[in-house]
């Protein structure tokens, strides 16, 4: 398979046959088919990170849920791309979300990698000609769905259990997101208690989107505790993948991504790290208040000897709140 990180030397020398695939995005959720029709890499083929590469979001499922092995293999038909290609994706920034497609398909043995420098290093070297303008035209392949490995992916619960067992959990997004200054995408800042910060951007070489090398990559997985117990997550699953494939390309194993949902979107994590340790969704009980998970039940109770359904139905107020903890912004123990 493909190092997880190649240049365009690597590219032209040795897989000149593979399929470069533009993934320009924004955090904004600006899809960058506008951009790719200014100009991409010749035959490249534009892929939406909202359509082809994650699920519609929702409650409970985060902005980026992975599409279902059957969508995902389906969009990769529309795509072309069959299962013995190699894809080399990139964008705008180095890589940053390009890193998604490259992590679902190194994920189910498929054959990809990021572009080192992004659409930067095909501009970089005048000898690659211009941009194309032109949408090119392939022919559709038929694809076999493969199940997303429970190896690479973390759920909440084995996050909560991996912290309370004092294990790494890392956090891809910016200082300030973490920290809980500045939130521009979710409801609720803050970040998963126990989590540390290891912000994608120290991945690139200073104002550039060209990744460091692999020693100093190597260097700052290391110095971090990167191991294979290790698991990364950002806000819904994307930019997180650009830790996970540095680490893999620094000689690291390949560390577990948790997609999601955005803890901070979601509310359904304890309030404090020795509480991951129990089930998340554990509501927590406030100073005279009796439990919700206590009302709820009462609740229902009630629906069920009037032979009502509604809590199955449409949980309403009191089931929804079941599964809500109570974050709070600031200092080292709150949710982003």
């Amino acid at each position: 398979m493909i190092r997880a990180i190649v240049s365009l030397e690597e590219i032209h020398q040795d897989y000149s046959g593979g399929i470069f695939c533009d993934v320009r995005y924004s955090l904004d959720g600006t899809d960058g088919y506008q951009e790719y029709l200014t100009g991409h890499i010749p035959d490249a083929r534009f892929v939406s990170m909202d359509r082809d590469l994650a699920a519609k979001p929702g409650a409970g499922v985060g902005r980026h849920p992975l599409p279902s092995p059957e969508d995902f293999a389906s969009a990769l038909g529309r795509l072309g791309i069959a299962a013995d290609t190699t894809v080399i994706a990139y964008d705008a920034v180095g890589g940053r979300f390009a890193s998604r497609m490259v992590w679902m398909l190194r994920v189910i043995g498929q054959s990809a990698a990021v572009l080192d420098g992004g659409l930067q290093a095909w501009i970089d070297q005048p000898n690659n000609g211009t941009l194309q303008l032109a949408v090119p035209k392939w022919p559709t392949v038929n694809r076999q769905s493969v199940p997303w490995p429970s190896s690479e992916i973390a759920t909440a619960d084995e996050v909560a259990d991996a912290l309370s067992q004092g294990k790494l959990v890392v956090d891809a997004r910016a200082p300030e997101r973490y920290r809980g200054e500045v939130e521009p995408l979710d409801p609720q800042a803050g970040h998963i208690p126990g989590a540390v910060n290891l912000f994608l951007g120290g991945n690139y070489q200073t104002n550039s989107n060209y990744f460091k090398r692999r020693d100093q990559l190597e260097d700052r997985y290391r110095q971090a505790g990167f191991d294979s117990e290790t698991i990364c997550y950002c806000g819904s699953g994307v930019t997180a993948c650009n830790n996970v494939l540095a680490a893999e390309a620094a000689g690291f194993p390949r560390p577990r991504l948790f997609v999601g949902p955005a803890p901070a979107a979601d509310h359904r994590y304890p309030r404090a790290a020795r509480r991951l340790g129990r089930p998340v969704g554990r509501a927590h009980r406030r100073p005279g208040r009796r439990p919700r998970r206590a009302r709820a039940r009462r609740v229902e109770a009630a629906c069920a000897q009037h032979g009502h359904r509604r809590l199955q139905e449409d949980p309403g107020r009191a089931g929804r709140r079941l599964h809500q903890g109570r974050v709070h912004p600031g200092g080292r123990d709150v949710l982003r």
